[in-house]
């Protein structure tokens, strides 16, 4: 493996690199499966949570002269922390989507072939 001039190598044999890379890469995963956990969690608790007009979900009041009448109403109203949750949760699928894209091409090479290709 070639170094570059100013970098200095802090490691004695190329497993104590790799160890190193591997226990990075476990502690992500981890943290990554704790992460998913607590926001299933999340969203099913989001489940419970108070629906705004569910007071009224069933009837409506309806004003005919003096008279007051019910009917049904048809209204739909929202959890507005499940759909929170579920803003987040796309807005976590896009940053991933996008994170997972930028590993592959880096991964691949195109990140240099930029550079090689567009150099100043």
């Amino acid at each position: 493996m070639e170094l570059e001039e100013d970098s200095v190598q802090w490691y004695k044999y190329g497993w104590e690199h790799s160890l190193l890379e591997m226990i990075t890469l476990i502690i992500l995963v981890c943290l990554a499966l704790v992460f998913e956990v607590c926001f299933h969690q999340l969203e099913h608790a989001m489940e419970n949570t108070y629906l705004y007009g569910d007071e009224h979900a069933n009837t409506a009041l309806v004003m005919r002269g003096s008279s007051r009448v019910f009917k049904e109403a048809r209204t739909r109203h929202r959890r507005l922390f499940k759909e929170f949750v579920s803003r987040v949760a796309g807005e976590f699928m896009s940053l991933g989507f996008l994170g997972l894209s930028v590993f592959i091409f880096n991964f691949s090479g195109g990140f240099k072939m930029l550079v090689e290709k567009f150099h100043s």
